[in-house]
């Protein structure tokens, strides 16, 4: 997406600079430019087309390279998301949803594992109770006519020689060990959460700013345009100016595909779906 922005922009530039080429041509047959700013023009004009051709390079690359991971059609049309709102949840939104990760479960699955190995070893090494019980279809002798019996069993260790403790330390340990590993997890997720969320609202400052500053180039180029029919500036300054105004474009649609990105982050971190993806 960032390149085929690029592009675009590079072709808007390469438009008008050969705009440029033909008004110059105009001026030079009445005296009013000179032959030196032609060929400027033109030079800048075959350093944009090999930009052109670079940039196409690139998005057939990463054409083929999308099309090889997805399996989809090399020209599929991408899908920009929706535009990040400036007002955005507070951080204990995206933090409740983390919970959620799959990740988070697998320990917190392993957590309980290791609570009911350790509560079985346990209860290992205490007296154990069990009740027994026969049905007889037929039975003879002094039990004749009495046709079922139960008993009770009690089972209790005399000699363990330290094995149960043993057993009920390393399940211990184990649990341990498991309540550690998910609350570093979650201490790593909250990190991530805050530091997404983080460079979002940098990233949204950092369009604000950038899109007055197009917003500036743009005054500026169209103010060198008139000055110029005027004489009043040379054709540098004009090309200086419409360079600045496509620089700036660039700048700010690369940094709102920044952003675009960093909204796909904290979701992803966040465990949340897109809407689009329901």
């Amino acid at each position: 997406m960032t390149a085929e922005k690029d592009k675009k922009n590079i072709e808007t530039v390469i438009t008008q600079t050969k705009e440029m080429i033909i008004e110059l041509e105009k001026r030079k047959v009445i005296g009013k430019s000179k032959y030196s700013e032609v060929l400027m023009t033109q030079a800048q004009l075959a350093v944009l087309e090999a930009d052109l051709e670079g940039v196409n390079r690139i998005i057939l690359t990463l054409r083929e390279d999308f099309s090889f991971l997805t399996g989809l059609p090399r020209e599929t049309e991408f899908y920009e998301g929706k535009k990040t709102e400036s007002e955005m949840p507070e951080a204990d939104f995206y933090l409740k949803a983390s919970l959620n990760r799959p990740d988070i479960f697998a320990l917190q699955a392993d957590l309980e594992m290791a609570r009911f190995e350790t509560a079985f070893q346990n209860a290992f090494g205490l007296p154990w109770v069990s009740l027994t019980g026969n049905i007889y279809p037929l039975r003879s002798g002094a039990s004749a006519g009495i046709n079922w019996d139960a008993g009770i069993n009690i089972t209790m260790k005399l000699i363990d020689s330290g094995e149960t403790g043993s057993k009920v330390k390393e399940a211990q340990y184990k649990e341990k060990e498991a309540e550690l590993n998910l609350a570093k997890k979650k201490r790593q997720v909250e990190t991530e959460v805050r530091s997404a969320i983080g460079n979002i609202k940098g990233l949204m400052e950092q369009v604000k700013i950038l899109e007055n500053a197009a917003e500036m180039n743009d005054k500026n180029y169209l103010e060198q345009r008139k000055d110029y029919e005027f004489s009043l500036v040379t054709n540098l300054e004009v090309l200086q100016a419409m360079n600045s105004l496509q620089n700036a474009k660039r700048t700010l649609d690369r940094t709102k595909l920044e952003l675009l990105l960093a909204g796909a982050k904290l979701q992803s971190v966040s465990a949340l779906v897109p809407e689009e993806n329901r």
